[in-house]
């Protein structure tokens, strides 16, 4: 079997090509890159974000007993259990059980708590799971580098990757797009080592939610992870044979031939909508409209364009990954996850927690480049630092220009991240570790 590329010695000899970020996995007493003031202000705008979105999860919504989008996972477990209907026939609004039928066999496991307490075991599983994809994927930069990450860099980036905003949504509105994340980056992590485990995972992740089947296009990438396939393939089928018992056949009708196709095609001008499309939509409009649920129908247009931007990101991927895919599948890996968010047509605000990889890459970058690096990726990732979901009165009172920009930050602030890595990308690694420009 030939060694991984990521693993023992020959980890220290790679260099994380794309965003070029030098990092390792050596013992902890070992000379840490990074600048310790850098990480000191990374840290505290985390923990200050973190306390205070605990703060407001505790006093606003557990105590209260609010378990927001969960109650609506948490009924369709119940209907599922009492024989009831789960899917809506008529999709008019997003508000309904939009999921993969496999998916209702995660939150069966809820079922049988009340809803307070089952609210507070899942949002235990929100900020678990995104801890745990942090260290994860922070690891996984790491073992492909020629230079430490300072402890504190490490701690740093993992305290901010719990107080950003995305996982405070996904917190409040009891989402599951942290666990998606843990799922994609534990394949990401396994498709060198267990790559039909790999496969497992991502298909667990697209049965219960769709998008990260993008991610798929790492299986081309290179002959050795053919065997993603075989896992991807396991799934497909396994899963609703296992769950058979559980989940009737006539539910993967309706989500694959009524509820999926009509979600693709609508959106909502509500800010908590923070797709391109409805950032676009909005400017066009009355910024008093942004605080509507008015639901509208994409344009052919609009859908032929976000999926022809995807693919294209993707197969530019697949091709640049077959030039050296160890060296440039964690850039791959966090530029795919970045774009999910801004291109579907319902990239809630919460979905944009698949950007903290993207995020965690450029930090990494900038505590090597120098304080106005450092500067201006702080000033990228200070948009996800305040929830999208609220009205700022003070920001109303500014033009209305600036006013849709601010409540477009999130897609805006993505943009540029993906910008930033883009023009970091013309440097390669070759076999000997070292890195040249194209």
């Amino acid at each position: 079997m030939p060694k991984s590329p990521t693993s023992g010695d020959d980890a220290a000899a790679m260099c994380a090509d794309g965003l070029h970020i030098r990092s390792s996995t050596v013992s902890p007493s070992a000379d840490r890159g990074g600048s310790g003031v850098f990480a000191m202000v990374l840290l505290v705008l985390g923990a200050a974000c973190l306390l205070w979105g605990f703060y407001r999860f505790v006093s606003g919504y557990l105590l209260v007993g609010k378990v927001g989008d969960f109650a609506v996972y948490y009924e369709a477990a119940k209907a599922l259990l009492h024989h009831l209907p789960v899917y809506e026939q008529a999709i008019t609004s997003p508000n309904g059980f939009l999921y993969p039928p496999v998916s209702l066999g995660l939150f069966v496991l809820f079922a049988p708590f009340s809803p307070q307490v089952a609210y507070s075991l899942f949002a235990a599983v929100v900020y678990g799971s995104t801890a745990v994809a942090s260290w994860l994927f922070l690891r996984q930069v790491a073992a492909a580098a020629d230079k430490p990450i300072s402890r504190l860099m490490l701690i740093a980036c993992a305290v901010f990757g719990l107080g950003f905003a995305p996982t405070y949504l996904n917190v409040i509105a009891g989402q599951v797009n942290t666990l998606v994340l843990l799922l994609c980056v534990f394949y990401l992590y396994l498709l060198d080592r267990r790559p039909f485990l790999a496969g497992v995972l991502l298909g667990l992740a697209a049965w219960i939610k769709v998008y990260p089947v993008l991610l798929g296009i790492f299986v081309f990438a290179h002959s050795r992870y053919r065997n993603v396939l075989l896992g991807l393939a396991c799934v497909f089928f396994a899963a609703p044979l296992l769950l058979a018992w559980l989940v009737p056949v006539n539910l993967y009708r309706d989500y694959f031939f009524s509820v999926l196709p009509q979600v693709s095609r609508i959106g909502t001008v509500h800010i908590y909508n923070q797709s391109i499309a409805a950032a676009v939509h909005r400017f066009f409009r009355p910024l008093a409209d942004a605080f509507n649920w008015e639901v509208y129908t994409l344009s052919t247009v609009a859908q032929g364009v976000s999926t022809l931007v995807l693919s294209a990101s993707a197969i530019v991927v697949l091709l640049w990954l077959r030039r050296d895919v160890a060296a440039r599948k964690n850039a791959g890996f966090a530029l795919l996850l970045a774009l999910i968010p801004m291109l579907v047509s319902l990239g809630w605000g919460y979905t944009y927690v698949l950007v903290l990889p993207l995020i965690f890459m450029l930090l990494l970058h900038a505590a090597e480049r120098g304080i106005w690096w450092q500067a201006a990726v702080l000033i990228l990732i200070s948009g996800f630092c305040i929830p999208s979901y609220s009205e700022v009165q003070v920001i109303n009172r500014l033009p209305e220009i600036l006013a849709q920009v601010f409540y477009a930050r999130y897609p805006l602030a993505t943009l540029a991240m993906v910008i930033a890595a883009l023009a970091l990308l013309g440097r390669r690694t070759d076999r000997a570790g070292r890195s040249t420009d194209q």
